[in-house]
């Protein structure tokens, strides 16, 4: 199931560069694409800290300024869910990402961002931490993801290659119907800080 995702974060990156594409061939000045990968810590809201793996693709309109483009994000952590639940959690988010970049002259070169999209979470079997309660629910559910984000990028040997850093804050559910027919609705958002390279064409 990971393989899929990543597959999916790969088509994320590939539409990315075809609409760079597409836009280069019918004007003289090219926009911009922005692909990044990161890595980082984690720490939900209610729970135990974990880590989060990024990639994403931007494409930079107004003179580099605005940035339009998708994310993918994994998160592994542990969650506290209802009725004393405390499970290992992975995530999955794919996003639409929208950030501003007031100054991409400068060298150490500041932005915001706000993410929104879809989650898949998964709940591991096995890891059961507190025992004898017993799980009424599926191992994977869904829910939404919304996020903001400041951030900076400085230039790495060339001005194409870039190390960039980031705060994230955000909300994410957890949407999952128990065996009775009720649906529960669980908080898995956070805080998060990252780091990671980001290459420009």
């Amino acid at each position: 199931m990971l393989a899929k995702w990543l597959g999916c974060a790969l088509l994320v990156l590939g539409a990315a560069s075809l609409a760079r594409a597409d836009g280069a061939a019918g004007a003289k000045s090219k926009a911009p694409v922005h692909v990044g990968v990161g890595s980082g810590v984690f720490r939900p809201w209610d729970g135990n800290s974990g880590y989060n793996l990024l990639a994403s693709a931007h494409v930079g309109l107004g003179s580099d300024r605005f940035w339009v483009g998708a994310e993918f994000e994994f998160r592994k952590f542990q969650a506290e869910l209802k009725r004393d639940f405390h499970p290992d959690m992975n995530s999955f988010a794919i996003r639409f990402s929208f950030q501003y970049h007031p100054f991409p002259q400068w060298w150490l070169s500041p932005y915001v961002g706000v993410s929104v999209g879809l989650q898949a979470n998964r709940v591991e079997e096995n890891k059961q931490r507190y025992p004898p309660f017993q799980r009424v629910r599926d191992d994977w559910s869904g829910g939404t993801s919304l996020l903001a984000l400041a951030g900076f990028q400085v230039p790495l040997f060339t001005e194409r290659l870039h190390f960039f850093g980031e705060g994230r804050i955000g909300t994410s559910t957890d949407i999952w119907e128990r065996s009775n027919g009720n649906v529960q609705f669980d908080q898995v958002g956070g805080i998060a800080g990252l780091g990671g390279l980001r290459v420009s064409f």
